[in-house]
């Protein structure tokens, strides 16, 4: 085996730590916003035709 060869068992794996992280800020965002919008509607009341 050549020295810039690595073992089978050292392999590296990549781990997304970064887009995990800005996947969760986003959905907490649209979560965040949508309850907005609800507590807003809630708060104007039922308007029936």
């Amino acid at each position: 085996m050549a020295p810039e060869q690595k073992p089978d068992h050292e392999e590296e794996h990549f781990k997304p730590r970064g887009t995990v992280l800005i996947m969760v800020l986003f959905f907490f965002t649209i979560v965040a916003l949508w309850g907005y919008v609800y507590l807003i509607m809630v708060s104007q009341g039922a308007n029936t035709p």
